[in-house]
């Protein structure tokens, strides 16, 4: 008799840690499910995507007759970044059926794509997610070595250009505009998955600036300043 009672008391106390293991199961379960939720796909969300800033091309600085004395202009380039499974002699092959006259290189393979290069790069390549067109913004000034420290100098990160010295420091602000964001998703490489991107905020372009005097005025002050 007094067995089976400790047989019986061995039992619920069985039966009572086996309850509560679930109802610890299911309470962790809620929580997932309801409290926690908007945490694990807020960070879901950041693994599988990603949120970047991009920049409007730089305004322009004009004398007073609206010359340009110096401007922003986009070129696109054709990088190649291999990863430890790409197929280079396909990846070569691919190319060639492209731009037969440029070797398979690692890093960049074509500058200054024309607009109809770009669109048969992009259907030629497309199941190379390695080929990338990649956007290269550069600044040019009026050919005039004289009007150089006038002007100044941008620094380039990316495709943002921020003054540094001279008339482009003095209206960086204005020039530069307000950044836009955009955001895309990433596969398990952390590559960008074709098709997914989309637009959070557009970005502002700057104005231009249009200096109070001319072309000629200022090579002349600035040869009247040379020693």
């Amino acid at each position: 008799m007094l067995e089976n009672d400790r047989f019986r008391g061995r039992c619920r106390w069985l039966l009572l840690l086996a309850l509560t293991g679930l109802l610890l199961v299911a309470l962790r379960t809620a929580y997932l499910a309801v409290f926690a939720r908007e945490k694990y796909l807020t960070l879901g969300r950041e693994l599988a995507s990603s949120t970047r800033d991009y920049y409007p091309p730089r305004a322009r600085l004009l004398d007073r007759d609206g010359v340009a004395l110096a401007w922003s202009e986009d070129y696109f380039d054709l990088h190649f970044t291999p990863g430890p499974e790409t197929d280079r002699t396909a990846a070569a092959q691919a190319l060639a059926t492209v731009f037969p006259d440029s070797p398979l290189v690692e890093g960049v393979v074509r500058r200054q794509l024309s607009a109809r290069e770009t669109e048969l790069a992009a259907r030629a390549l497309a199941a190379f997610p390695e080929f990338r067109v990649v956007l290269r913004r550069e600044r040019l000034r009026i050919d005039d070595p004289r009007l150089r420290v006038l002007l100044g100098e941008v620094t380039v990160d990316g495709n943002r250009q921020r003054g540094i010295s001279g008339l482009e420091l003095q209206y960086d602000e204005r020039l530069a505009g307000r950044p836009g964001r955009y955001e895309v998703l990433l596969d398990r490489e952390r590559q960008w998955i074709s098709g997914s991107w989309h637009l959070v905020r557009p970005a502002e372009p700057g104005a231009d600036v249009r200096l109070p005097r001319s072309v000629a005025e200022y090579q002349a002050e600035a040869e009247h300043a040379q020693p």
